[in-house]
């Protein structure tokens, strides 16, 4: 989704917000959330805390 002229991209297919045509997200903004105890420095360092299961999904 544009907002501002800025694009949220996710290739997190089993999210219900993923528009999996082209790796969009359909909301118009996300959290982001550091993960609990980890203080890598590497990318997976962070969550999106706005991530919600498709149905069907493992973690029900």
């Amino acid at each position: 989704m544009k907002n501002g002229g800025q694009t949220i991209k996710c290739d997190v297919t089993t999210c219900q917000y993923n528009v999996s045509t082209d790796c969009r997200c359909s909301l118009s903004g996300v959290k982001i959330s550091p993960r609990k105890g980890c203080s890598s420095h590497d990318c997976d360092e962070s969550l999106c805390s706005s991530y919600k299961c498709k149905d069907n999904c493992c973690y029900n």
